[in-house]
């Protein structure tokens, strides 16, 4: 594991990714760190995050820096459309994880220097989500496809190995969301285009059942995310928001309809809800009890907002996309007040999707 700064917050010891000094009656960024180690001293630096995007004009995938800026080594070039992208962090640390994308029907897993690692093509339709997950200290990946097929690999250092793979879902509905209970050995699967749908299944062996089927008007079920709990948050095409039992019984404890459509749904590691409204061009960090907004930010000029990534201290990253060329097409950080920090953009055309940041996603282990 690479040296790191830490501090204990509550008991609960943090990576530092921020560090300030007064320069000439003025508060700067430190952007090195020196600890005696040993008797020696060394260079120890404060954590930083590293965010994970794809964008499907040029087909790059980006791995960019908290400045911003393009890390060292990137962006790759994929052969076409990349579309999702989950990261898989061993120790929480960047440099020691591996990002995977999935372009087309295949899926690419790319090492934090931006070098290809291996690539899986056992998919014959187009792959619509992926997760990743850390069971065992093993890293695994999920991913569910146009017609309802949804496999496990395991990162095998130089390629994947398929651990299983379960057709049909939903009568062969898209597989629009997938999301991993790593702690409970749970994996959950969105779907829609046939069947509005949730279903359930063993990390272990993938038969699943269904969990949950949607009334008319929700419609499909675009997002998925674990509570601390254990129950589900589900997004849907038509703006819904619910909290649902993770058992067969798919009871529903509260639903709010707060956007036009949900393109995504995470939960942070600080507890709370965070969703990409899409149309509606907001980003929100809800509490996980009842869907009250603590708050909500409205800057997607004329682009939706299409993804969100928060990180283990609430900041927020959210991808925008419009089609065609405009200032718009940006990568955004938001704080965990929801103010804007900054935006980022490789260049006007640019047409984000897919978003991940370090470290990954506390309830499937990372």
């Amino acid at each position: 594991m690479s040296p790191a700064k830490y501090v204990k917050i509550g008991g609960v010891w943090s990576p530092v990714v921020a560090e300030y000094v007064k320069v000439g009656g003025a508060w700067t960024r430190a952007t090195s760190n020196y600890a005696k180690v040993g008797g020696a001293w060394e260079h120890v630096p404060v954590g930083a995050n590293f965010i994970l995007a794809c964008e499907q004009f040029s087909d790059r995938c980006y791995a960019i820096d908290d400045t911003p800026g393009v890390v060292a080594g990137w962006p790759y070039s994929a052969p076409s459309n990349p579309y999702v992208v989950c990261y898989n962090g061993l120790s929480g640390n960047y440099a020691e994880g591996t990002s995977y994308w999935a372009v087309n029907n295949v899926i690419y897993a790319l090492n934090a220097d931006g070098s290809f690692k291996w690539s899986y093509s056992g998919f014959t339709n187009t792959i619509f989500s992926i997760a990743c997950s850390i069971e065992s200290a093993i890293p695994y990946i999920y991913a569910g496809d146009y017609v309802g097929n949804v496999r496990k690999l395991v990162d095998g250092t130089v390629a994947a190995g398929l651990i299983w793979n379960k057709g049909g879902l939903a009568y062969g509905s898209t597989i629009y969301s997938l999301a991993v209970d790593a702690a409970n050995g749970f994996v959950y699967a969105g779907t829609g285009r046939v069947v509005n749908s949730i279903y359930g299944g063993l990390a272990s062996t993938g038969n699943f059942t269904m969990r949950y089927l949607a009334p008319a008007g929700v419609g499909v079920i675009t997002a998925l995310a674990v509570q601390p709990s254990g129950r589900l948050m589900a997004g849907s095409g038509n703006g819904y928001l619910l909290s649902i039992e993770q058992t067969g019984t798919g009871y529903v404890f509260w639903t709010k309809n707060p956007a036009l459509e949900m393109y995504a749904v995470r939960v942070g590691h600080d507890g709370y809800g965070y969703y990409a409204g899409g149309a509606s061009k907001t980003v929100a960090k809800f509490v996980l009890a009842g869907g009250t907004e603590a708050w909500r930010a409205t800057l997607g000029g004329t682009a939706s907002c299409v993804n969100v990534a928060p990180d283990q201290f609430g900041n927020v990253y959210a991808a925008y996309r419009v089609a065609g060329t405009s200032t718009d097409n940006v990568l955004r950080k938001l704080n965990s007040n929801g103010a804007e920090e900054w935006s980022w953009q490789p260049y006007v055309a640019a047409q984000f999707h897919g978003i991940a940041v370090s470290p990954g996603i506390a309830a499937a282990g990372f």
